[in-house]
């Protein structure tokens, strides 16, 4: 046998392997009840108010604060589960699919590029591998997956349809109000599509800004200021505040020349190995949304709170949390000593297990703190709702987390009690690279 037959059988084995691994994963965590990531829960929240007919984005209380991010996947998760009934399920399935969406649109890309069965697979495979590398966001309930693939839309359009700016533009917006991070793909498109046609650049640049535009202005009336609060007023504000431009820059050193290195690599050998083809037809455009990509990874890595699923364990370890026996029955435990508390509980840290408990659900302890963020009247306000709410005892329960992961271990007016369980590494979820779950008990109290 040749070896090129060998090294395209390994190819085939290996990525097929990683397909499969990935497909494994999703499948046992996609009908898990529980979460499997600290914010799933809260995500679902947004979407369950979608489909009780209440505002996403609307005064922050204790009640509910809006997440920092544009509203396309919590209405999509919401017509999911008008379907098929509410469950962190709809949310997972959406992200799969966007998932194997996005990788297929990576190898028909690169199929249609070199008529290559065997690099059409590995374009599909190598996307799918990188699962472990974005921090397993691939599956959960998050919008990551869900933007990324209207991204590949969007630049599969522009590449292979000469007239289809309209559409084009229409994809890179609906990725945009999906997260708004994605509007990297905007000057990305235009760029590329300058090198073939300017006066088609020139358009999907009005259209696509057009949309976005218009978008904003119209969810920002319906929300009387509320979305523009959220999506532009408190990123903004953090950016100024909390942006670090060294760790932004670690993101080349740490990611582009080594986890991603292949990544690099090959771009730098197709442009020297095309020379003056690399900058005529399709290839502008790949080149520059992959500049523009890491480009917009680096500046959300800066950000405080960015994580590597901008990139888009040992997967088995317990911090990864497949749905296991051991951890639905420790959830269902929780459930129902949740369930035997009376009155309101507040669990800030993860959102949905109230709703799990037939309770009523609060606010997530991110949204709080981004609602905070301003320090102006809004801030104030909710501010005020905080200490008085905790001053007259509202919850007679409150529940956080380990201290170990978010330190902190006091809370106004309340005093520690219990904890719920007894063994470790139970009804666990994933921050970043450390597990998490509810289990301090605070009742009112004084210290």
């Amino acid at each position: 046998m040749k070896a090129r037959n060998v090294l395209e059988w390994l190819l085939y084995a290996g990525g097929g392997a990683y397909v499969l691994l990935f497909l494994f994963a999703a499948m046992l965590r996609l009908m898990y009840p529980y979460e499997v990531e600290w914010n799933e829960g809260a995500v679902l929240d947004h979407a369950i108010r979608v489909l009780q007919g209440k505002p996403i984005y609307a005064s922050p209380s204790l009640d509910f604060s809006a997440f920092v991010y544009t509203p396309i996947y919590y209405y999509l998760t919401a017509l999911v589960m008008k379907i098929g009934g509410v469950g962190l399920w709809s949310g997972r399935l959406i992200s799969i699919l966007s998932t194997l969406g996005t990788a297929i649109i990576a190898g028909r890309i690169v199929h249609r590029e070199t008529a290559s069965s065997v690099l059409t697979f590995t374009s599909f495979a190598l996307y799918i591998a990188f699962y472990h590398v974005t921090g397993f966001f691939y599956d959960i309930v998050r919008m990551d997956a869900l933007a990324l693939l209207l991204v590949a839309v969007s630049i599969y359009a522009a590449m292979y349809s000469r007239r289809g700016y309209l559409v084009t533009a229409s994809f890179a917006a609906l990725a945009y109000f999906t997260k708004q991070q994605m509007f990297f793909i905007v000057p990305a498109i235009a760029i590329g599509l300058a090198f073939r046609d300017k006066k088609q650049a020139m358009w999907f640049s009005i259209v696509s800004v057009t949309l976005i535009f218009m978008g904003t202005v119209m969810l920002n009336w319906e929300t009387s200021g509320w979305y523009r609060f959220y999506t532009m007023t408190i990123p903004g504000i953090k950016a100024t505040k909390d942006f670090s431009w060294i760790t932004a820059l670690e993101f080349f050193p740490k990611w582009v020349f080594s986890t991603l290195g292949m990544f690099t690599l090959v771009p730098l050998v197709g442009i020297a190995m095309l020379g003056k083809k690399s900058l005529q037809g399709h290839w502008p455009i790949l080149w520059a949304a992959s500049v523009m990509a890491l480009i917009s990874s680096a500046l959300s890595i800066g950000n405080f709170g960015g994580y590597q699923n901008v990139l888009m364990y040992n997967p088995l370890g317990e911090k990864m949390l497949f749905a296991s026996a051991r951890q639905q029955q420790a959830g269902d435990e929780f459930i129902a000593k949740l369930k035997s508390i009376q009155g309101e509980v507040w669990i800030p840290f993860h959102g949905y297990i109230n709703t799990l408990a037939e309770k009523t659900a609060h606010v997530h302890y991110m949204a709080m703190n981004d609602a905070l963020v301003p320090n102006d009247t809004t801030s104030a306000r909710f501010q005020h709702e905080i200490d008085s709410s905790l001053a007259a005892h509202r919850f007679s329960a409150i529940i956080l987390d380990e201290q170990k992961v978010f330190q902190w271990d006091s809370v106004a007016h309340y005093v520690p009690s219990s904890k719920i369980f007894s063994v470790p590494n139970v009804f666990i979820s994933r921050i970043g690279e450390a597990a998490t779950r509810p289990d301090l008990i605070y009742l009112p109290g004084h210290e």
